[in-house]
Protein backbone atom coordinates (compact mmCIF):
# COMPACT_ATOMS: atom_id res chain seq x y z
CA UNK A 1 0.00 0.00 0.00
CA UNK A 2 0.92 3.30 -1.14
CA UNK A 3 1.45 5.74 1.80
CA UNK A 4 1.34 9.96 0.62
CA UNK A 5 2.91 11.74 3.76
CA UNK A 6 1.03 14.67 4.46
CA UNK A 7 2.12 17.98 2.72
CA UNK A 8 3.78 19.55 5.80
CA UNK A 9 6.21 16.23 6.30
CA UNK A 10 7.27 16.47 2.54
CA UNK A 11 8.20 20.23 2.30
CA UNK A 12 9.58 19.86 5.13
CA UNK A 13 11.84 17.25 6.38
CA UNK A 14 11.91 15.39 3.08
CA UNK A 15 12.54 18.38 1.04
CA UNK A 16 15.51 19.66 3.68
CA UNK A 17 16.58 15.86 3.00
CA UNK A 18 16.41 16.19 -0.59
CA UNK A 19 18.31 19.76 -0.34
CA UNK A 20 21.31 18.61 1.62
CA UNK A 21 21.71 15.33 -0.73
CA UNK A 22 22.00 18.13 -3.77
CA UNK A 23 24.18 20.05 -1.65
CA UNK A 24 26.19 17.41 -0.96
CA UNK A 25 26.67 16.24 -4.37
CA UNK A 26 27.39 19.60 -5.47
CA UNK A 27 30.08 20.25 -3.00
CA UNK A 28 31.85 17.13 -3.51
CA UNK A 29 32.26 18.20 -7.27
CA UNK A 30 33.37 21.97 -7.03
CA UNK A 31 34.84 21.71 -3.66
CA UNK A 32 38.80 23.12 -4.10
CA UNK A 33 38.31 23.51 -7.48
CA UNK A 34 38.77 27.57 -8.72
CA UNK A 35 34.98 29.32 -9.92
CA UNK A 36 33.40 32.01 -12.27
CA UNK A 37 30.37 33.48 -10.60
CA UNK A 38 27.58 34.71 -13.01
CA UNK A 39 24.30 36.47 -11.63
CA UNK A 40 20.98 37.56 -13.93
CA UNK A 41 18.15 38.70 -12.80
CA UNK A 42 14.52 37.05 -14.00
CA UNK A 43 10.82 36.75 -13.04
CA UNK A 44 9.59 33.38 -11.39
CA UNK A 45 6.50 31.71 -12.39
CA UNK A 46 4.85 34.16 -9.58
CA UNK A 47 6.34 36.90 -11.16
CA UNK A 48 8.59 37.97 -8.06
CA UNK A 49 12.14 39.69 -9.93
CA UNK A 50 15.38 37.44 -8.38
CA UNK A 51 18.20 37.42 -9.26
CA UNK A 52 20.03 33.77 -9.04
CA UNK A 53 24.07 32.55 -8.72
CA UNK A 54 25.07 29.54 -11.03
CA UNK A 55 28.80 29.42 -10.41
CA UNK A 56 31.87 26.53 -11.78
CA UNK A 57 32.37 25.02 -15.22
CA UNK A 58 29.73 23.42 -14.98
CA UNK A 59 26.83 25.73 -13.56
CA UNK A 60 25.60 25.00 -10.26
CA UNK A 61 22.89 26.73 -8.64
CA UNK A 62 24.54 29.01 -5.60
CA UNK A 63 21.85 31.14 -4.43
CA UNK A 64 18.38 32.93 -5.41
CA UNK A 65 17.25 36.50 -4.49
CA UNK A 66 13.75 37.79 -3.74
CA UNK A 67 14.22 41.57 -4.92
CA UNK A 68 11.08 42.11 -5.84
CA UNK A 69 10.54 44.38 -3.02
CA UNK A 70 14.32 45.87 -3.22
CA UNK A 71 15.55 48.98 -5.81
CA UNK A 72 17.68 47.62 -8.82
CA UNK A 73 20.46 49.55 -8.00
CA UNK A 74 24.43 48.58 -8.30
CA UNK A 75 24.96 48.71 -4.42
CA UNK A 76 22.26 46.12 -3.69
CA UNK A 77 23.04 43.77 -6.77
CA UNK A 78 26.80 44.03 -5.59
CA UNK A 79 25.95 43.07 -1.97
CA UNK A 80 23.98 40.04 -3.08
CA UNK A 81 26.81 38.79 -5.10
CA UNK A 82 29.56 39.56 -2.10
CA UNK A 83 26.99 37.40 -0.17
CA UNK A 84 26.98 34.81 -2.53
CA UNK A 85 31.01 34.80 -2.65
CA UNK A 86 31.21 34.19 0.54
CA UNK A 87 28.65 31.14 0.27
CA UNK A 88 30.36 29.71 -2.72
CA UNK A 89 33.56 30.19 -0.41
CA UNK A 90 32.33 28.77 3.13
CA UNK A 91 30.06 26.11 2.31
CA UNK A 92 31.44 24.66 -1.19
CA UNK A 93 35.07 25.31 -0.66
CA UNK A 94 35.84 27.09 -3.73
CA UNK A 95 37.72 29.58 -5.07
CA UNK A 96 36.27 32.71 -6.86
CA UNK A 97 38.35 34.04 -9.83
CA UNK A 98 36.13 35.62 -11.95
CA UNK A 99 32.47 37.35 -12.44
CA UNK A 100 30.10 37.46 -15.65
CA UNK A 101 27.11 39.97 -15.77
CA UNK A 102 25.01 41.48 -18.38
CA UNK A 103 26.22 45.43 -19.18
CA UNK A 104 22.97 47.08 -18.50
CA UNK A 105 23.37 50.35 -16.40
CA UNK A 106 22.95 48.42 -12.85
CA UNK A 107 25.37 45.35 -13.98
CA UNK A 108 28.14 48.16 -15.79
CA UNK A 109 28.32 49.69 -12.30
CA UNK A 110 28.41 47.13 -10.00
CA UNK A 111 31.27 45.62 -12.29
CA UNK A 112 33.25 48.83 -11.61
CA UNK A 113 32.57 48.63 -7.53
CA UNK A 114 33.44 44.69 -7.61
CA UNK A 115 36.46 45.90 -9.47
CA UNK A 116 37.85 48.17 -6.76
CA UNK A 117 37.00 45.54 -3.98
CA UNK A 118 39.06 43.11 -5.54
CA UNK A 119 41.29 43.86 -8.27
CA UNK A 120 42.54 40.33 -8.31
CA UNK A 121 39.02 39.24 -9.76
CA UNK A 122 38.57 38.83 -13.32
CA UNK A 123 35.18 40.68 -14.79
CA UNK A 124 33.34 39.33 -17.51
CA UNK A 125 30.11 40.43 -19.79
CA UNK A 126 27.68 37.89 -20.87
CA UNK A 127 28.07 37.48 -23.97
CA UNK A 128 24.85 36.31 -24.93
CA UNK A 129 23.26 39.09 -24.00
CA UNK A 130 26.26 41.60 -25.60
CA UNK A 131 24.78 39.26 -28.94
CA UNK A 132 21.49 39.65 -28.20
CA UNK A 133 21.87 44.01 -28.46
CA UNK A 134 23.63 43.59 -31.67
CA UNK A 135 20.34 42.25 -32.94
CA UNK A 136 18.84 44.87 -31.74
CA UNK A 137 21.01 47.53 -33.14
CA UNK A 138 20.44 45.84 -36.40
CA UNK A 139 16.82 45.77 -36.12
CA UNK A 140 16.83 49.44 -35.51
CA UNK A 141 19.01 50.11 -38.68
CA UNK A 142 16.38 48.00 -40.78
CA UNK A 143 13.07 49.38 -38.99
CA UNK A 144 11.40 48.37 -42.70
CA UNK A 145 12.15 44.77 -41.65
CA UNK A 146 11.05 44.78 -38.48
CA UNK A 147 7.39 46.45 -39.77
CA UNK A 148 7.44 43.50 -41.60
CA UNK A 149 8.04 40.89 -39.31
CA UNK A 150 5.58 42.65 -36.71
CA UNK A 151 3.02 42.39 -39.76
CA UNK A 152 3.65 38.66 -40.03
CA UNK A 153 3.73 38.25 -35.92
CA UNK A 154 0.01 39.81 -36.24
CA UNK A 155 -1.79 37.64 -39.14
CA UNK A 156 -0.37 34.68 -37.15
CA UNK A 157 -1.95 35.64 -33.83
CA UNK A 158 -5.32 36.86 -35.72
CA UNK A 159 -5.81 33.62 -37.39
CA UNK A 160 -4.77 31.35 -34.55
CA UNK A 161 -7.16 33.12 -31.97
CA UNK A 162 -10.29 32.94 -34.93
CA UNK A 163 -10.99 29.19 -35.29
CA UNK A 164 -13.32 29.40 -38.46
CA UNK A 165 -10.71 32.00 -39.91
CA UNK A 166 -7.68 29.40 -39.49
CA UNK A 167 -9.96 26.76 -41.11
CA UNK A 168 -10.67 28.85 -44.09
CA UNK A 169 -6.73 29.48 -44.86
CA UNK A 170 -6.21 25.82 -43.77
CA UNK A 171 -8.75 24.85 -46.61
CA UNK A 172 -6.79 27.23 -49.19
CA UNK A 173 -3.56 25.50 -48.35
CA UNK A 174 -5.15 22.52 -48.65
CA UNK A 175 -6.31 23.56 -52.40
CA UNK A 176 -2.61 24.95 -52.54
CA UNK A 177 -0.49 22.18 -51.21
CA UNK A 178 -2.49 19.33 -52.40
CA UNK A 179 -3.97 18.44 -49.42
CA UNK A 180 -1.14 19.56 -46.75
CA UNK A 181 -1.02 22.76 -44.52
CA UNK A 182 1.24 24.31 -42.11
CA UNK A 183 0.63 25.59 -39.61
CA UNK A 184 1.25 29.42 -38.08
CA UNK A 185 3.78 29.34 -34.93
CA UNK A 186 3.99 32.21 -32.98
CA UNK A 187 7.42 32.54 -30.65
CA UNK A 188 7.53 32.43 -27.07
CA UNK A 189 10.14 34.79 -25.57
CA UNK A 190 11.63 32.01 -23.38
CA UNK A 191 15.94 32.69 -24.09
CA UNK A 192 17.66 35.56 -25.25
CA UNK A 193 17.33 34.33 -28.76
CA UNK A 194 13.91 33.18 -29.04
CA UNK A 195 12.70 35.87 -30.93
CA UNK A 196 14.90 36.03 -33.71
CA UNK A 197 14.87 31.84 -34.00
CA UNK A 198 11.69 32.23 -34.56
CA UNK A 199 11.52 34.43 -37.14
CA UNK A 200 14.44 32.42 -39.16
CA UNK A 201 12.33 29.00 -38.70
CA UNK A 202 8.77 30.95 -39.62
CA UNK A 203 10.50 33.56 -42.76
CA UNK A 204 10.40 30.82 -45.08
CA UNK A 205 6.86 29.30 -43.52
CA UNK A 206 5.69 32.60 -44.04
CA UNK A 207 7.09 32.94 -47.61
CA UNK A 208 5.29 29.63 -48.67
CA UNK A 209 1.99 30.98 -47.10
CA UNK A 210 2.09 34.08 -49.37
CA UNK A 211 -0.41 32.42 -51.78
CA UNK A 212 -2.51 31.19 -50.02
CA UNK A 213 -2.82 34.33 -47.56
CA UNK A 214 -3.97 36.68 -50.44
CA UNK A 215 -6.41 34.31 -51.48
CA UNK A 216 -8.26 33.57 -48.19
CA UNK A 217 -7.92 37.51 -47.71
CA UNK A 218 -9.65 37.91 -51.42
CA UNK A 219 -12.26 35.21 -51.43
CA UNK A 220 -13.55 35.09 -48.19
CA UNK A 221 -13.21 38.98 -46.86
CA UNK A 222 -16.87 39.35 -45.75
CA UNK A 223 -16.19 35.61 -43.44
CA UNK A 224 -13.51 37.02 -42.13
CA UNK A 225 -15.64 40.27 -41.61
CA UNK A 226 -17.75 38.32 -39.70
CA UNK A 227 -14.97 36.00 -37.24
CA UNK A 228 -14.09 39.65 -36.28
CA UNK A 229 -16.84 39.99 -34.41
CA UNK A 230 -16.43 43.83 -35.09
CA UNK A 231 -19.65 44.89 -32.92
CA UNK A 232 -20.29 48.40 -32.33
CA UNK A 233 -19.31 51.21 -34.38
CA UNK A 234 -19.51 48.09 -37.16
CA UNK A 235 -19.06 50.44 -40.36
CA UNK A 236 -15.89 52.28 -38.83
CA UNK A 237 -14.25 49.34 -37.55
CA UNK A 238 -14.77 46.97 -40.58
CA UNK A 239 -12.48 49.49 -42.79
CA UNK A 240 -10.37 49.65 -40.41
CA UNK A 241 -9.88 45.74 -40.26
CA UNK A 242 -10.08 45.28 -44.09
CA UNK A 243 -7.42 47.79 -44.14
CA UNK A 244 -4.97 46.52 -41.69
CA UNK A 245 -5.81 43.04 -43.02
CA UNK A 246 -5.25 43.88 -46.34
CA UNK A 247 -1.87 45.51 -45.02
CA UNK A 248 -0.75 42.46 -43.31
CA UNK A 249 -1.53 40.04 -46.12
CA UNK A 250 -0.22 42.02 -49.05
CA UNK A 251 2.02 44.74 -47.94
CA UNK A 252 4.84 42.55 -46.67
CA UNK A 253 8.18 42.71 -48.58
CA UNK A 254 8.71 39.00 -48.20
CA UNK A 255 11.80 38.69 -50.13
CA UNK A 256 13.65 41.49 -48.52
CA UNK A 257 12.26 39.79 -45.06
CA UNK A 258 14.22 36.51 -46.56
CA UNK A 259 17.41 38.03 -47.03
CA UNK A 260 17.70 39.48 -43.34
CA UNK A 261 16.71 35.92 -42.85
CA UNK A 262 20.25 35.10 -43.70
CA UNK A 263 21.66 38.23 -42.05
CA UNK A 264 20.38 37.28 -38.87
CA UNK A 265 21.12 33.35 -39.41
CA UNK A 266 25.14 34.05 -37.99
CA UNK A 267 23.57 36.23 -35.26
CA UNK A 268 21.32 33.65 -33.85
CA UNK A 269 23.91 30.62 -33.74
CA UNK A 270 26.30 33.04 -32.06
CA UNK A 271 23.76 33.94 -29.69
CA UNK A 272 23.32 30.21 -29.36
CA UNK A 273 26.81 29.25 -28.68
CA UNK A 274 26.97 32.06 -26.63
CA UNK A 275 24.46 31.38 -24.13
CA UNK A 276 25.52 27.66 -24.08
CA UNK A 277 26.21 26.29 -20.34
CA UNK A 278 30.20 25.18 -21.32
CA UNK A 279 31.12 28.35 -23.53
CA UNK A 280 34.51 29.72 -22.99
CA UNK A 281 36.34 32.81 -23.86
CA UNK A 282 38.06 31.20 -26.15
CA UNK A 283 34.57 30.13 -27.81
CA UNK A 284 33.61 33.72 -27.80
CA UNK A 285 36.47 35.27 -29.18
CA UNK A 286 36.17 32.87 -32.13
CA UNK A 287 32.60 33.29 -33.08
CA UNK A 288 33.71 37.50 -33.10
CA UNK A 289 35.86 36.63 -35.34
CA UNK A 290 34.17 34.78 -37.35
CA UNK A 291 30.97 37.16 -37.50
CA UNK A 292 34.02 39.77 -38.28
CA UNK A 293 35.07 37.68 -41.68
CA UNK A 294 31.11 37.60 -42.30
CA UNK A 295 30.37 41.22 -42.46
CA UNK A 296 33.54 42.30 -43.67
CA UNK A 297 33.76 39.57 -46.79
CA UNK A 298 30.16 38.55 -48.03
CA UNK A 299 29.78 41.29 -50.57
CA UNK A 300 25.81 40.42 -50.57
CA UNK A 301 25.41 42.33 -47.92
CA UNK A 302 24.52 45.68 -47.91
CA UNK A 303 27.49 48.23 -46.71
CA UNK A 304 26.00 50.28 -44.40
CA UNK A 305 24.42 47.57 -43.21
CA UNK A 306 27.67 45.19 -42.12
CA UNK A 307 29.30 48.69 -41.08
CA UNK A 308 26.15 49.24 -38.64
CA UNK A 309 26.64 45.89 -37.00
CA UNK A 310 30.46 45.75 -36.84
CA UNK A 311 30.12 48.84 -35.32
CA UNK A 312 27.64 47.34 -32.54
CA UNK A 313 30.03 44.89 -32.37
CA UNK A 314 33.06 46.89 -31.10
CA UNK A 315 30.63 48.66 -28.44
CA UNK A 316 33.04 48.78 -25.02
Amino acid sequence: EIVVEDWQIVSGQILDQDVQQVEDGVISKVCGKLATGQCNGFKNAAKSRVVSTPTLYKPYLVQTHDVTHKAKTRDQLLKHILKDKKLMEAKFETQLIAWCTNDGPNGKKMQQLLQDFFDWLIVILCWAHQIDLVVGDFLVIQQTVTKDINHALEVTKWFNNHGTALALLQTGQFLTFEGLFWALILPAITRLTAHYCSILTNLPRYLKLKQPLQICCTQNEDRLIICARLGRNYRRRQGIFVHWFGMSCFGIDWETAIRIQKILKPLAITANVAQASHTHLNHVLLMLGNLACIFTQNLKYDKDLCFGILKSLEKP
